[in-house]
């Protein structure tokens, strides 16, 4: 993956799950670089394999610089729920070597 940087919306996070979410819902938790957590929804491509997509949507939706920690959340219509694996996407500053 190329850059990425603080406000940019032109960026699209996609996680391959590897599993059946046939009626989920699914959630990108994360921690902010300042500690702050939240989350945003994450859209269904291919239920049957697992794929999710985030396309950002506004330009305050990353708006920390540094190492995010971010992963999947999953709800399962049984109100069973279950974690992906964490992973880390810093955000720069643009015009600013990192």
């Amino acid at each position: 993956m190329g850059k990425v940087y603080v406000g940019q919306t032109k960026l699209k996070i996609v996680l391959d799950l590897n599993s059946n979410i046939t009626g989920t819902t699914v959630i990108l938790k994360y921690e902010k670089p300042d500690g702050a957590t939240g989350n945003f929804p994450m859209v269904i491509t291919d239920a049957i394999n697992g794929i999710v997509e985030r396309v950002v949507a506004l330009a305050t939706d990353f708006d920390v610089k540094g190492n995010w920690n971010m992963w999947a959340h999953v709800t399962y219509a049984d109100s069973k729920v279950a974690a992906g694996e964490p992973f880390k996407l810093f955000f720069g500053t643009e015009g600013e070597y990192s």
